[in-house]
């Protein structure tokens, strides 16, 4: 017997061994009545957070019994800060450390102390994957892992791998492969009526109408600078509106804010109210809104919580894979052969140059009935 056929019989009974392990272990990880402590991994960009809401949501309500606990990043614990599901919401700042090598030993750490039944690491990229594999192989509490894909070292294997599809699908997919049924796509954040109360104000400061004024998101990620529609186009779109609402107001983050500042300034009717807003309140002031224009950026998923009609414009991203989760949002793009290019660096900028204001008009009065 040649040393190549042994090999890939080494593989198939391997392959036929793990195969039973982990269809053995879902079928115990069916029994809620073992699972006491759960930890859910989600870092990512805030957009990514904001998918990840319903999958959340969905994992919590399956074990109702359990301790949850939230492992993400510093930035996004103001989303969960009211959200009373989580027993604990901790962050390692792997960034912080040289190397990382620290970092990881901190989270090691944080996660043998809690000796967590179950693991669900919905970010699995590079980093996660070592962390799980090094829980995995260090003996910890845990017993089952899972993650976004069906890949070692996760527990989730009798799925097939799927790719190009939205990452609400993704997630949707894998833990729905573990018998966790996902209870709904709407997307929650939760809020008290201290924030209540500080939205109305600025609503009534502003003079704004409620459903009588428009959203324009138009910043993104300093490092997606080409996912911005522009100034001028926002401008130009602006005067061709005013007949759908009273006023506009500007949100966006500390990135957004030269983008902001110079399109208020043309125009007295635009309210510039980037950085005044806190995360956990842009669905309360987008619910009230009457529409929205948006690039794809974080903030704009953000009306997935919400009914408000929106308008996503892409350019470099694929509109299929970044939409936001909700009926209630339109995205559209430039046809131009190079579109969802997902470059961070471009010489022309086509897919926003070329779509125009008035190329865009037809679609804004769609979304709000013509």
């Amino acid at each position: 017997m040649s040393s190549i056929i042994l090999f890939k019989r080494i593989l198939k009974f391997k392959k036929k061994i793990t195969d039973s392990y982990y269809k053995f272990n879902t079928e115990i990880f069916l029994d809620k009545s073992l699972i006491k402590k759960v930890l859910i991994i989600k870092w990512g960009g805030m957009g990514d957070i904001v998918i990840s809401l319903p999958i959340i949501e969905s994992i919590a309500k399956h074990f109702p019994e359990a301790e949850i606990h939230l492992n993400t990043s510093k930035q996004w614990l103001p989303i969960f800060e009211n959200d009373k599901r989580f027993s604990q919401k901790w962050y390692v700042d792997f960034k912080s450390h040289k190397y990382g090598w620290k970092g990881i030993f901190e989270w090691l750490r944080i996660c043998n102390k809690n000796k967590y039944d179950v693991i669900f690491d919905l970010q699995t990229n590079d980093r996660s994957r070592l962390l799980i594999t090094f829980i995995k192989y260090l003996n910890f509490h845990s017993n089952f892992l899972f993650g976004n894909h069906p890949i070692f070292p996760y527990g989730n294997r009798n799925y097939r791998k799927l790719v190009n599809i939205h990452a609400f699908d993704i997630m949707k997919n894998a833990i729905e492969s573990v018998g966790i049924k996902v209870v709904s796509k709407k997307t929650k954040i939760y809020t008290t009526q201290q924030n209540i109360k500080k939205v109305n104000f600025i609503i009534k400061q502003n003079q704004l109408v409620e459903k009588n004024f428009g959203v324009f998101i138009c910043g993104s990620n300093k490092n997606g600078a080409l996912k911005r529609w522009g100034v001028n186009n926002y401008f130009e779109l602006s005067l061709l509106i005013k007949k759908f609402s009273e006023k506009i107001i500007l949100i966006g983050g500390p990135d957004d804010e030269t983008e902001c500042r110079r399109i208020s300034q043309l125009d007295e009717h635009i309210i510039n109210l980037c950085n005044k807003i806190d995360l956990v309140e842009l669905p309360l002031i987008l619910d009230k809104a009457k529409w929205i224009v948006s690039n794809d950026t974080g903030p704009a998923h953000f009306a997935a919580c919400t009914n408000t009609p929106t308008l996503l414009i892409t350019g470099p991203t694929n509109p299929a894979l970044v939409i936001p989760i909700n009926t209630n949002i339109t995205a559209i793009q430039a046809d131009i052969e190079c579109r969802s290019c997902y470059r961070k660096i471009c010489s022309h900028h086509s897919c926003m140059l070329g779509l125009s204001a008035q190329k865009v008009l037809p679609f804004f009065k769609e979304i709000n009935g013509g």
